[in-house]
């Protein structure tokens, strides 16, 4: 039934008909926040405004009679001078969205995410400017929230929780990066418009706040600070990729888990012990290597002195570990 509205609004209505697989329209992203608000969670059909309409859809939208829960009725404008773009609600998308909890930015959570790395130092007027679009949401385990080739709809940030960013050819899929709080990814597909190189999902429960792609385009160009800080984290994601494909080409198994392993334990700060972020399959790929091979380097690196027990690894002697992965020259 569904489909048959869709192909029916295709052929009579003169539309732009969203399919069921997409997240956002872009023109959406350039209204007001309330508009955005309305369009969470559901496809629209985008209906020039007509003075007697032609097709019993159309009278549905005036109406108000189809989609009570979280529909609008009102035009809503879009873009510079646009004021004709109706909404008309068909289905729910995107599962991501729609499994989602807390649609809202709440003001008690306002303060925490203001002292993200990215928001900082921004105007505060700006800042609100953006709170006022983004949604801060929990999304449960194992949720793809992008895929490849999609486009950048959001900013995500990611505030609490674990995500794990993928790439697939065929069959096949490996891990590029596991991403930990409080960071954003993917950041170079937002600021440029393009499609995204990689997927994304999460591998715990986890609070992403939601920033529309456009609206931070737009005030990164209108606030230094947020420029600045947008650059800055650019920057070390360049330096992370070198690093980890040099990484990746030098190093044996052995000897880039327990570079990884040291990294960690520098991040946690521990005393002697270090928990693994991640399951030990997604971190065999996220390291090049099988769940086999990632048996067998924990085998090896017993003999520098390093145990393991569920995630928690422990280090008898750091100097000996240091040794054996050949630290890099430069500081990360």
């Amino acid at each position: 039934m569904i489909a048959k509205i869709v192909q029916t609004a295709k052929h009579i209505v003169n539309a732009i008909v969203l399919s069921p697989k997409a997240r956002f329209w872009s023109l959406l992203l350039a209204a007001e926040p309330s508009c955005i608000l309305a369009s969470l969670g559901y496809v629209f059909v985008h209906l020039p405004e007509r003075s007697q309409p032609a097709h019993p859809l159309i009278q549905v939208k005036k109406t108000g009679s189809f989609g009570e829960k979280g529909g609008r009725t009102d035009p809503c404008e879009v873009g510079e001078g646009v004021t004709s773009i109706h909404h008309l609600i068909i289905i729910n998308f995107s599962p991501a969205i729609r499994q989602a909890r807390s649609l809202t930015l709440r003001p008690a959570e306002k303060p925490e995410v203001a002292n993200l790395p990215l928001f900082r130092a921004m105007n505060e007027e700006e800042r609100d400017r953006i709170f006022s679009g983004s949604f801060l949401q929990v999304f449960p385990p194992q949720l793809v929230l992008f895929e490849v080739g999609q486009r950048a709809d959001f900013l995500h940030v990611l505030v609490d929780g674990l995500a794990e960013l993928y790439t697939s050819v065929g069959d096949r899929d490996t891990t590029m990066r596991i991403v930990q709080p409080v960071r954003s990814f993917i950041l170079a597909a937002v600021v440029t418009d393009l499609p995204y190189l990689m997927s994304a999902r999460t591998l715990e429960s986890s609070r992403v706040l939601l920033v529309p792609a456009a609206l931070m385009r737009e005030v990164v160009r209108k606030d230094t600070a947020l420029m600045e800080a947008t650059m800055r984290e650019l920057a070390f994601g360049y330096r992370d990729l070198v690093l980890a494909l040099a990484d990746m080409k030098l190093r044996q198994s052995a000897e880039r888990l327990a570079h990884f392993i040291l990294q960690q334990h520098d991040v946690q700060g521990l005393p002697e012990t270090t928990v693994l972020p991640a399951e030990k399959r997604v971190l065999a790929s996220l390291l090049g290597m099988t769940p086999e091979n990632l048996s067998r380097a924990f085998g090896l690196l017993g003999k520098q002195g390093v145990s393991l027990k569920g995630r928690m690894v422990r280090m008898s002697d750091r100097a000996k570990l240091e040794t054996f992965a050949r630290p890099d020259k430069v500081p990360r």
